[in-house]
């Protein structure tokens, strides 16, 4: 949003201007109407939020506009960053939001949540040296294994 007022102030509140500009110096994010910038300001001027309004005609709570808001300034982080390189929700590699898919660290963390608690741990110390147990017990075979999906079962 700061990139949008920043813009809109260079133009002297041209918004068709500033959505032109903002398109060219952006080219990955999302680009907005004449009219958000308007909108932007006023906000801004005003003090306060308008409601913003969804596709079904119903305001959406502040909290859901801000979380909005905040998500759009993230993925554009997350473009500039990793040079649009990343996969998520809506982001240029698709990747469903809750996807069945096993990380491989995830098997590999079984096995060693196996290992970890065949016994109780008494104390944070205890704990921390039974983890470093179960990670030094377990063969490169192994490792190399679950990291490649291969099977669970193997002990």
């Amino acid at each position: 949003m700061i990139d949008m007022i920043l813009i809109y102030g260079e133009v002297r509140k041209n918004s068709a201007a500033a959505a032109c500009i903002y398109a060219e110096r952006f080219p990955a994010r999302r680009h907005p109407a004449p009219k958000t910038f308007v909108a932007v300001e006023r906000r801004l001027e005003t003090g306060r939020f308008v409601p913003v309004v969804n596709k079904a005609g119903r305001p959406q709570s502040r909290r859901t506009a801000a979380a909005a808001e905040e998500e759009n300034i993230l993925r554009s982080k997350e473009d500039l960053l990793f040079l649009l390189r990343w996969i998520g929700r809506a982001g240029p590699g698709a990747w469903p939001a809750r996807s069945p898919d096993f990380a491989p660290n995830d098997l590999l963390w079984e096995r060693i949540k196996d290992i970890f608690y065949q016994v109780r741990p008494t104390t944070k110390e205890d704990m921390k040296q039974r983890i470093r147990e179960a990670c030094g017990s377990l063969s490169c075979a192994e490792v190399q294994s679950r990291m490649l999906g291969g099977d669970q079962n193997m002990v």
